[in-house]
């Protein structure tokens, strides 16, 4: 189930973005716990999965936005630490 406010190309979109954040930061990356990452456009599709990704693997995150983004969920969320 979609919302209905979204239509189905922005829907898949999300699959796209998940995707491309993981392959990066797992595969190609090789992140792992303890290692710092710097996510550049962390407010965009790719980057907000980017964040929420790297954290999770306990990795010291640094982002860069634009500053009208950085109260966004993921952006400002920057200063947490686990």
């Amino acid at each position: 189930m979609k919302p209905e406010n979204v239509t189905f190309e922005q829907a898949a979109a999300v699959n796209v973005a998940a995707m491309t954040a993981w392959q990066g930061l797992r595969d190609k990356g090789h992140l792992q716990a303890g290692r710092t990452v710097l996510i550049n456009g962390a407010a965009g599709g790719v980057g907000t999965f980017a964040v929420q990704i790297a954290k999770s693997f306990r990795a010291d995150v640094t982002v860069v936005c634009s500053t009208r983004n950085v109260d966004m969920g993921p952006i400002d969320q920057r200063r947490s630490r686990h």
